[in-house]
């Protein structure tokens, strides 16, 4: 199987300044402006997109290799994403009580929502770090095609990510087509995987407690999906699925 990038990549000195317990962008010190701050709350939360996904690929990385050397900086990088989470959530609270712009007035209760997705999302990345603990701990492995089969949906996860990231940040609405696709195939991957790996399990091809595993992880990674579409939608007014109805 050939090996993708977050599989290969080191990334531990990397984020460093990223994974700090700290307000970088907003804040009760700054001088608050109603003109700036929806764009400034849009780059604290783009902050705490990155180290949720960090977390991610850690913890994939640590159920695909058996390897938990990442644990004790997901621990971190989760309290920290529990951090912002809260105090981004305040100061949304605060924020709402000014005067704004009209624009920027109608986006505060989306960004409520996105915050709430990131932190499930830094919360699916632990779920993936428990089942790497429980798979060290027991000796299990998965099978090649099973392996290959995480890998794939794990790149189209990440490939989602990605794209839903930069609508929410730009708020360029030109590639919603392309994550509703991206996102259904994730949906059809889902049914398809868990299929693949009841069969599995009844041709006796792989333990049950691995299979267990492997089930968890697709459903995890089908979630995550959703949170990360959530994340590009909330810079629409209207479900942009209603549109293909």
């Amino acid at each position: 199987m050939k090996a993708t990038g977050w599989l290969v990549k080191d990334d531990t000195k990397s984020d460093k300044v990223v994974d700090s317990k700290h307000l970088k962008y907003i804040g009760r010190a700054k001088n608050f402006l109603p003109s700036t701050a929806v764009v400034e709350i849009v780059q604290e939360i783009e902050r705490m997109a990155r180290m949720a996904k960090n977390n991610l690929i850690r913890s994939m990385r640590a159920v695909m290799d058996n390897d938990l050397h990442y644990e004790a900086k997901m621990e971190k990088c989760e309290e920290t994403i529990d951090y912002l989470s809260s105090e981004i959530t305040d100061y949304l609270v605060e924020v709402n009580q000014y005067e704004l712009p009209l624009s920027d007035a109608s986006r505060i209760g989306a960004l409520f929502h996105t915050v709430i997705d990131l932190e499930r999302i830094g919360d699916h990345a632990m779920n993936i770090l428990e089942n790497a603990q429980k798979k060290q701990k027991h000796n299990l492995e998965f099978t090649d095609v099973a392996r290959g089969e995480l890998t794939e949906m794990f790149d189209k996860v990440l490939e989602l990510y990605d794209k839903c990231l930069v609508m929410f940040t730009t708020g360029d609405k030109s590639g919603i087509d392309e994550i509703i696709a991206l996102e259904n195939e994730i949906d059809q991957m889902d049914i398809d995987l868990q299929k693949k790996q009841v069969r599995r399990l009844s041709k006796e091809q792989c333990s049950v407690e691995a299979g267990l595993i492997y089930t968890d992880l697709v459903i995890g990674l089908e979630r995550i999906a959703d949170h990360a579409t959530n994340i590009a939608y909330s810079i629409f007014n209207d479900n942009p699925e209603d549109s293909l109805e």
